[in-house]
């Protein structure tokens, strides 16, 4: 995995399919780490990587936060 794969903190995980469909541009991050993540070519495999991510995450949460209400409710604690 790339230092830039390795340097995402763990709490954000590592979208490792989405590393691989940009491997051949992961050097250019490693040489500019100020270039924007986003880019203007929707049809690019790199586009919309951060979004899908932060998508995952926010999905994550919200079964989370359900999980820990009906936790709360069952145990008489909500």
């Amino acid at each position: 995995m790339s230092r830039v794969g390795r340097r995402a903190p763990p709490e954000a995980g590592r979208p490792r399919p989405d590393l691989r469909g940009i491997a051949d541009r992961i050097q250019l991050m490693v040489e500019d780490p100020g270039r924007r993540c986003a880019n203007a070519d929707a049809t690019s495999p790199a586009s919309g990587v951060v979004e899908r991510r932060l998508a995952a995450i926010d999905a994550e949460i919200d079964r989370l936060s359900r999980l820990r209400a009906r936790l709360a409710q069952w145990t008489g604690r909500a």
